[in-house]
């Protein structure tokens, strides 16, 4: 009788977990940049290939400083989307044996991606437009052009071929301004 009476307690307990953990994963996305960009930042990028578009929407970035375990040092500079609920933008500039934060200059795409992100050394980034039945793009070559940067603003060109596991090729171009979230 006390064991059913335990047994009972437990499959309770992990009823009401699961109900929790179900819930909670069905909870609308927060935007992860809530005005947090000012109305100075943006972006305006032509896409053509085999989607035919223009992306225009404020842009932000963030920079930071790893050392992997065997102690080499990476500067980091994210550049994304502010609003993603339509499209997924994101850039990662990274430059090896530094800690200084990344300054003006040409970053070309890589093409090493057997090391983590923070673990390369020049660019990856991806596109995913929501509302089309496209797979995602990556990067495949192309360069960003940071003409401008402090603390505060980032302001800069890219020109980019991505490509999807489908074998589709876009290409997208145009400048930015990226504010800071810092």
């Amino acid at each position: 009788m006390k064991v059913r009476y335990i047994l009972n307690h437990i499959l309770n307990i992990f009823i009401g977990i699961f109900a929790l953990v179900l819930l909670t994963s069905y909870m609308p996305h927060v935007n992860k940049f809530p005005n947090s960009c000012d109305s100075n930042s943006n972006f305006f990028f032509q896409i053509s290939g085999s989607v035919n578009k223009q992306l225009n929407a404020k842009m932000c970035f963030e920079t930071s400083v790893k050392k992997t375990n065997r102690g080499v040092v990476f500067s980091i500079l994210r550049l994304d989307l502010e609003n993603t609920l339509e499209n997924k933008f994101v850039l990662f500039i990274s430059k090896e044996n530094t800690s200084n934060l990344i300054e003006e200059g040409v970053y070309e795409i890589t093409k090493e991606m057997s090391k983590s992100i923070n673990q390369i050394d020049g660019v990856f980034g991806y596109l995913n437009i929501e509302k089309s039945d496209e797979l995602p793009f990556y990067a495949e070559n192309g360069k960003i052009i940071i003409e401008e940067t402090n603390n505060d603003v980032i302001k800069g060109y890219l020109n980019m071929s991505l490509e999807n596991f489908s074998g589709d090729m876009i290409s997208v171009s145009g400048n930015f301004i990226a504010n800071s979230l810092n």
